[in-house]
């Protein structure tokens, strides 16, 4: 497969995952299994496929576990996954899309969903480095989880239910390619 058409492929995977992901809020799965946030999956399965495509190269799962200075619970869990697209020899653009909670064992939600776009340099063979910008979307089931948002965002909204705010971020990191 040429370059232009493995860029192409993962562009429309990168579509296509979103659209599906966002389509899927639309299917009452509530009245079937009755858990918040249940979902089928849709995107995964575009992901398995970007993978089966394009190899590990350009689609790759993201894990991680981390520590929030800011939460009692300090633990913080992150999954998702990502597209790379080969821009030039030493540069790529990453697509990430990911999950990620915070002090799950508090007896409460912390839920924040991310969309990265970020330019990645090659440092040496197997390291990255990469910056971008982030859309982002925090959800508790408790207002007083407001202390961990940024004071502006794009939307925010407040009840007794809890709190949802959609906001603009950004991420720095190193990455460390197989």
């Amino acid at each position: 497969m040429t370059k232009t058409k493995q860029l192409a492929l993962c562009a429309l995977m990168t579509a296509l995952a979103l659209a599906l992901s966002y389509a899927e809020r639309f299917l009452p799965l509530q009245i079937l299994i009755p858990l918040p946030g249940v979902k089928l999956g849709l995107a995964n399965i575009v992901s398995l496929i970007a993978l089966y495509m394009l190899g590990g190269k350009y689609a790759y799962g993201i894990l991680g576990v981390g520590y929030n200075t800011q939460i009692e619970e300090r633990l913080v869990v992150e999954a998702g996954y990502g597209l790379q697209i080969p821009v030039c020899r030493w540069l790529d653009v990453n697509n990430e899309f990911k999950a990620t909670t915070m002090g799950y064992n508090s007896g409460y939600t912390r839920s924040n969903f991310s969309y990265l776009l970020a330019p990645s340099l090659t440092l040496w063979r197997h390291c990255n480095l990469f910056a971008g910008a982030s859309i982002n979307y925090f959800m508790s089931d408790r207002a007083s989880a407001a202390t961990l948002l940024p004071n502006a965002g794009l939307w925010r909204k407040e009840g007794d239910r809890g709190i949802g705010q959609l906001y603009l971020g950004y991420q720095v990191g190193v990455q460390y390619v197989f």
